[in-house]
């Protein structure tokens, strides 16, 4: 359907201002989890050293490290569009392959953060690992 001589063509056309539809919502999004996630990690380095219960302080490094891990992901989202739309727009072979590394690592930081906060799947990779004698 299309003729041998036509130039390619790409989803992410930049060119024209419907494309913002799809662009905007997407860099506002990512835009305000860095912001929120920047104000978090602000805010709770600032908070007073109070003595904790052990649940508490369990309780807070978590929350402490989930912001982390947002902020973290956060940054890999916007650089994996960052390099997808440069891609798009100036068709160089370099930024196609930077994309796709920075998209597997996200895949894999994904992962791993999801392995991480599980509870179910890390109790079910310490029975594994645990030798019948420490079941005991």
């Amino acid at each position: 359907l299309v003729p041998i001589n036509a130039a390619p063509i790409c989803w992410m056309n930049l060119d024209v201002m419907e494309s913002s539809v799809f662009y905007a919502p997407m860099a506002l999004l990512i835009l305000l989890t860095l912001f929120f996630s920047l104000v978090s990690l602000c805010g709770s380095s600032k908070e007073r050293r109070i003595q904790l219960s052990p649940a508490e302080a369990t309780r807070r490094r978590t929350l402490y490290s989930i912001r982390h891990a947002t902020f973290f992901i956060a940054v890999f989202e916007g650089s994996t569009w960052i390099t997808g739309i440069t891609f798009a727009h100036y068709d160089r072979i370099e930024l196609f392959f930077l994309f796709l590394a920075i998209h597997f690592l996200l895949s894999f930081v994904l992962l791993f953060f999801r392995i991480f906060y599980d509870r179910e799947v890390m109790t079910r990779i310490k029975r594994t690992r645990m030798t019948p004698s420490e079941v005991e």
